[in-house]
Formats: C-alpha cells, sequence, structure tokens
C-alpha cells in the first residue's frame, strides 16, 4: 500500500487503552510523531470497525468496541457490535424506535 494514502488513525491511550483522538492522516506523518507507537490504524477491513473518541481497543483482536450503551446490552464477539436483550421490531415503514432501559422495550418515536 503507498505510504502517502490518508487512512485513519486512532490515538490509543497507554494504559486504558481507550481512543482519546481520532484523525486522518498518512502513514509517513504517525511515524513522524514522537508517540507514534501508540497510533493505530483504523478500517473496516483491518480492525471490524471504525474507531470513535471513547471506543476501547482490543490488541488481542486487533479491533475496536464502542462504550456500552445500556447496562442490559451484551456483546457479541461475532458481529463486534453490542445487542439489545430483546430484538428491535421489524421496520415496514420509517419506524424509529428507541431503546427503553426501564421497561427493557423498543419504543417507537
Amino acid at each position: 500500500m503507498n505510504n502517502m494514502s490518508i487512512k485513519r488513525f486512532a490515538r490509543i491511550h497507554s494504559l486504558n487503552k481507550k481512543v482519546t483522538k481520532v484523525i486522518m492522516a498518512t502513514q509517513e506523518f504517525i511515524d513522524s510523531l514522537a508517540d507514534n507507537e501508540f497510533w493505530v490504524s483504523s478500517s473496516v477491513s483491518d480492525t471490524k470497525k471504525l474507531a470513535d473518541v471513547n471506543d476501547k481497543y482490543d490488541v488481542d483482536n486487533n479491533t475496536f468496541t464502542s462504550p456500552k450503551p445500556y447496562e442490559s446490552w451484551t456483546f457479541n464477539s461475532t458481529t463486534w457490535k453490542w445487542e439489545a436483550p430483546v430484538s428491535m421490531p421489524s421496520q415496514t415503514n420509517e419506524e424509529v424506535y428507541t431503546w427503553n432501559e426501564t421497561n427493557q422495550t423498543w419504543d417507537l418515536v
């Protein structure tokens, strides 16, 4: 791959592995930084998910995990997504649902 191509990079906190910053840059620019060992390239093909600030970097699986959206949700390590304990209803038109953590239901907005 061309070293001059612009890619998405995430700055990883060395202790808690949280993403503190996300930038678009070349590998050459990242390599020139004094803290270059804390920057990780982020693409769907490489890390399963684009990194966002506050995501956690999973070093062993080379992927990013978003913060848990609700206490009742569980992480699916196959899809790399958080899932509600109840599936969202089918959307036949343009319905919009929001998760109700108290009632453990999807509520129509």
